[in-house]
């Protein structure tokens, strides 16, 4: 077991527990709780795996190259204090050794000052469970990144004061700070919105209709969060598109949303809508819970080829029924698709893709899309798609999907090279490697499938989703079955939300006592306009009698004010 990592680490190593997982520059190494960034001494097992989850996501990026043997190396050491801390005994163990700590003692000693403040407060206001908000907000290192659980909230952030509306008083809409004061006040921020509060304002909390609960992955299409729609409560997965999405590129992922939506399927992350809000573009779909393939094999080792066809059978279901509607994801990758607990499989991020796609095909040459595309994205690519004339069709997806299922069962890319191009040119050019020749449970006609599926030319390969899943299901049919359970069949899928999350209470976006306001102003401005139409549009009448009137013949009359006449013509 390992109390602290080795006092010899060299700079680098420090230097990347900085700028990648985001830890306080220091001369000694972290220890577990510090490494993932929770509490010390934090024993709720769901806080230590999605830290570890975070830690991961922010490492892998770093994983080609000449980081590659440090981020291995940081991996690993994520990995172990996981272990350590997921295992009671191990856990109390290393406990008792940290607390022989000094520095761990006077942590622990301000800690438990700290809630004792909070007992204190809560007394002092009267209600059992609702500590008074402490003045000053918690550190960046006191309060852990994430959903506590997704129902524990952290009920010590102050939120900052209001900020100005944009409009001013002309807008009846609350300001951020509004909302998330009465957020604080129904069931407190979450430990991810009490973070961001500690240096940011709330406006950045805010993104159009929707609140940022919780962030859990980036990647080259942007960052992911969990959000809570205002107006309903419901959660969503929202992702911050890149800057680079222009308004044509919005444009065109409003009319991918609304072709999606048309699609029958359940095996799809439907998408719900998109917006531009504040120099932020996002687009928000239903939440999907489950675990992503390439982080699965990556924790957890490759799967049987049960389980991989399995995947790879329901994903072609699901493309099958977008194929009718003439889409293509073209855009395929592990981390494109989820499995949960049930075995169920779903695609995300579809209606992205087809944006993606366009941008990808006005690509002035092939330099600037190796520029512009992360590396690892090749390993999956058909590399027709590469060409601008390339027309799109289900062959380019069934090649993903060949590789996709070289790697679950392999836990290796079938190409890999040390930069795109040399990634494209053995796609082009290199052997299809055989599975058979890897594991001894994998049958010969597994080959033969896969070899149908990667064929160097399109015309070789399945010309149709429905051959590629008969084909499949042939090979699956001969394996042995698994006499267990669903749930045991799948358990180890790390479900982070298998609990689920449930939806929060709605607010209003609008604010009442503006709206009453503007509505009173309104009201007496529609009063004084439609007066003031009503006499403009009545005919001015001259009431004569016999008593004013000229008689006749008479061509002039006497004024009143003076002994002048007027001539009348």
């Amino acid at each position: 077991m390992r109390l602290l990592v080795n006092a010899d680490q060299n700079s680098n190593v420090m230097n990347a527990y900085v700028q990648w997982l985001g830890l306080l520059k220091r001369s000694d190494p972290p220890n577990h709780y510090e490494l993932l960034g929770i509490a010390l001494f934090e024993s709720d097992t769901q806080q230590i795996k999605q830290a570890y989850y975070r830690g991961v996501a922010k490492v892998s990026p770093y994983q080609h190259g000449t980081t590659a043997k440090l981020c291995e190396r940081i991996s690993k050491e994520l990995g172990e204090a996981r272990d350590c801390l997921m295992d009671v005994q191990s856990r109390l163990e290393y406990d008792a050794t940290l607390k022989k700590n000094p520095k761990i003692q006077m942590l622990s000693a301000q800690a438990a000052n700290s809630r004792s403040r909070n007992r204190t407060s809560s007394k002092s206001t009267g209600r059992a469970g609702r500590p008074k908000p402490l003045v000053a907000l918690p550190t960046a290192r006191e309060v852990p990144k994430g959903l506590s659980g997704h129902d524990k909230r952290m009920n010590t952030a102050k939120v900052p004061p209001a900020t100005r509306s944009r409009f001013g008083f002309l807008t009846v809409m609350r300001t951020p700070a509004e909302i998330f004061r009465e957020i604080e006040m129904k069931r407190g921020v979450t430990a991810y919105q009490a973070e961001k509060l500690v240096t940011q304002n709330a406006d950045d909390l805010v993104v159009g209709p929707y609140v940022l609960e919780d962030e859990f992955g980036s990647g080259s299409w942007g960052t992911c969060f969990i959000a809570t729609r205002i107006a309903t409560g419901e959660v969503v997965s929202l992702r911050l598109l890149p800057n680079t999405f222009n308004r044509s590129d919005r444009s065109s992922l409003r009319s991918s949303i609304r072709a999606v939506k048309r699609i029958q399927s359940t095996q799809f992350q439907s998408p719900l809508d998109t917006g531009f809000d504040r120099g932020r573009s996002y687009i928000a779909s239903k939440l999907v819970t489950g675990e992503d393939l390439y982080r699965l094999v990556k924790r957890n080792g490759p799967l049987n080829l049960k389980h991989a066809l399995h995947c790879v059978t329901r994903i072609v279901e699901a493309l099958d029924a977008a194929a009718k509607l003439g889409l293509f994801h073209l855009e395929l990758r592990p981390s494109k698709l989820i499995v949960d607990r049930k075995g169920d499989v779903a695609v995300r991020d579809i209606a992205i893709a087809q944006t993606i796609r366009r941008r990808k095909r006005a690509a002035d040459d092939l330099h600037t899309l190796f520029r512009t595309t992360p590396r690892h994205h090749f390993d999956f690519i058909a590399p027709e798609l590469l060409l601008n004339n390339a027309t799109e069709n289900p062959n380019a997806d069934i090649y993903s999907l060949g590789c996709i299922l070289f790697f679950l069962v392999t836990g290796e890319a079938m190409y890999s090279g040390k930069d795109p191009l040399r990634t494209v040119l053995a796609h082009r050019e290199l052997e299809i490697p055989s599975l058979a020749s890897r594991s001894s449970s994998v049958p010969l006609i597994m080959d033969t499938c896969l070899a149908k599926m990667v064929a160097k030319s399109p015309d070789d390969r399945f010309q149709n989703y429905a051959q590629c899943h008969t084909a499949l299901r042939t090979v699956a049919k001969g394996l042995p079955k698994l006499n267990l359970p669903v749930a045991e069949q799948w358990r180890f899928v790390d479900d982070e939300f298998s609990a689920g999350i449930e939806p929060r209470l709605p607010m209003n976006r609008i604010s009442a006592r503006r709206m009453a306001i503007h509505s009173s102003i309104g009201v007496v401005l529609l009063s004084a306009v439609v007066g003031a139409a009503s006499v403009a549009s009545k005919p001015i009448k001259t009431i004569t009698t016999q008593e004013n009137a000229i008689p006749e013949g008479e061509r002039t009359i006497q004024t009143v004010e003076s002994e002048d006449a007027f001539v009348i013509p």
